[in-house]
């Protein structure tokens, strides 16, 4: 609804206008019914409209009055004059004035309706415009900030325009991160949204000045300076604690902070930024709510974490063998290794996790599976590794996804046995009638009760050769011993060898073996027999 102002000096008009036109319909609300300009002026200083319905003669401030003060001081408001007095003056003040439309008295509420639909689709035009801009600066000053993390050559003055260090004081990074699970993608972006508006407004209200936007790595990001030179820890820590019970009491969920060491030189910001990430970054390695990690206050403990990874060998036998408990086991002795451990290379566990998901992939290869593809069934992407919030998360990804090979697996395996049995039936039934005439491809799927494409693709993977070709290779292996006899004719060979056609039975005879067969029957010693 749009706010609607009515003024005019008869109170019968006013009150006639404000109650018996249907604005509601029309999409306006009227906001203020008032006799002159004077209190018109005084009543948009405390709440203005986004329309102002006016007489033009008023007693105190007239419309005219009135019309050049918001042309001056509201100019985003629009004007609707309506008098009885017709005449060139008034319209040319109003032309001057910027003045909306111009009605005259006596109007029905046809021409209410309109003008006032007209007007409606015009704020709308240009509230949208209003919110796109908007978006749009809020994507560059974005796009500004990510420039600044990743130390891209913005000057001194760039930054200066937007409050940054112009002064020489200190600043800190500060990440912020809900706890626990914030859900899909959409979901943790409007959460987001939600926790930098309500960062602002807890570190201005400490008397911080801060700018949080949403980095490229999507992240909370704040850069913090406060009105001193430098910030006192204990104001960081008790405006991050106060932001979790806010967030708790709106939204159910606390807040975890990364700060970085403080700096003067805003060249420093990347490393800053990095410094925050390490911090944050440790929440997945704690169960802990509302986690406040300085990086000052962050010493790697002594722990050879790089001696501990996933002994992928071991976890190959295991899917071979379908062992899900067991698997599980393995995955949980190695991740709860890093809990409660505070690592400056906090990246390392995503590493050794997706470093065996490829060896895996690599493995499944052999077994016709693509783990990339069982992965998309699931809904899983290799970065949703990275983007877990802790351990138990990643833990859980790995159960799920493993779990899930175990199954295709078996299903493969079993399928692939089955497959073999029956390659190996069909090739005994080529070894026992390839002579026949009518022995093709499509005689030996009749047999065994499948299609004749099925049983081709199965025989080719089992053997590495085309049923067609071990057909051949049989009849003409048989033939060479039947033209060692001088007595048998080559066409009597060939017939017997279920070979219709003789001369392509000699041609292919040829191919094979580079000779002819009664070059071969030569080869030999003995000669074709007379016919």
């Amino acid at each position: 609804m749009y706010k609607l102002m009515i003024v005019d000096d008869e109170e019968a008009i006013r009150n006639g206008i404000a109650r018996g036109i249907p604005w509601n319909e029309w999409g306006f609300q009227v906001t203020a019914v008032l006799a002159d300009g004077e209190e018109a002026i005084r009543e948009i200083e405390r709440d203005a409209p986004h329309v102002v319905l006016s007489d033009i003669r008023m007693p105190k401030k007239d419309g005219v009055e009135l019309m050049q003060y918001l042309n001056q001081n509201y100019p985003e408001i629009k004007i609707v004059i309506l008098s009885g007095y017709n005449d060139y003056e008034y319209l040319n003040m109003s032309i001057k004035n910027q003045v909306t439309e111009y009605l005259l008295k006596p109007t029905d509420v046809d021409e209410f309706e309109e003008l006032f639909r007209k007007m409606k689709r015009r704020l709308d035009e240009e509230q949208e415009r209003k919110e796109e801009y908007q978006a749009l600066k809020k994507t560059q000053l974005e796009s500004y900030f990510n420039k600044l993390l990743r130390g891209y050559g913005l000057t001194q003055e760039e930054l200066e325009r937007e409050f940054l260090l112009e002064d020489a004081l200190e600043f800190y990074v500060v990440i912020l991160k809900p706890d626990g699970k914030t859900g899909d993608r959409e979901t943790a972006y409007r959460l987001g949204r939600e926790l930098m508006a309500m960062g602002e407004e807890a570190f201005s209200a400490d008397e911080m000045e801060t700018r949080f936007f949403l980095s490229f790595e999507d992240y909370v990001v704040g850069i913090v300076r406060g009105k001193a030179l430098k910030i006192p820890k204990e104001q960081l820590l008790h405006c991050v604690k106060k932001l979790g019970v806010e967030t708790k009491e709106a939204f159910g969920w606390t807040v975890s902070a990364g700060i970085s060491d403080s700096a003067g030189d805003f060249r420093m910001i990347p490393q800053c930024y990095e410094q925050a990430k390490c911090c944050i970054s440790q929440k997945q390695f704690t169960d802990e709510e509302g986690c406040i990690i300085f990086y000052d206050e962050l010493l790697e403990e002594e722990f050879p974490y790089e001696t501990v990874f996933f002994d992928a060998e071991r976890l190959l036998a295991l899917l071979l063998k379908f062992q899900t408990e067991e698997i599980f086991g393995e995955i949980h002795g190695v991740v709860s290794k890093f809990r409660d451990r505070k690592l400056k290379e906090y990246g390392y566990v995503n590493r050794i996790c997706q470093e065996l998901l490829f060896r895996i992939s690599r493995e499944l290869l052999k077994y016709d599976l693509s783990l990339e593809e069982l992965m998309r069934e699931q809904g899983k992407r290799y970065t949703d590794l990275v983007d877990a919030a802790s351990l138990e998360e990643k833990e859980a990804f790995l159960e799920e996804i493993l779990e899930g090979v175990c199954k295709r697996l078996e299903g493969t395996l079993a399928e692939n046995k089955k497959k073999n049995a029956l390659a190996y039936t069909i090739r005994d039934l080529i070894d026992r009638e390839y002579c026949l005439n009518i022995f093709s491809l499509e005689y030996a799927a009749g047999q065994v009760h499948k299609s004749a494409a099925y049983i081709s693709r199965i025989f080719k993977n089992e053997f590495q050769c085309n049923f067609s070709d071990y057909v051949t290779r049989k009849r003409l292996e048989y033939s060479k011993s039947l033209l060692a006899d001088p007595a048998k004719k080559v066409y009597e060979i060939a017939e017997e060898i279920g070979w219709a056609d003789v001369s392509n039975y000699i041609k292919v005879f040829r191919r094979y073996y580079g000779t002819s067969p009664n070059e071969y029957r030569s080869s030999l010693g003995r000669k074709e027999p007379e016919a």
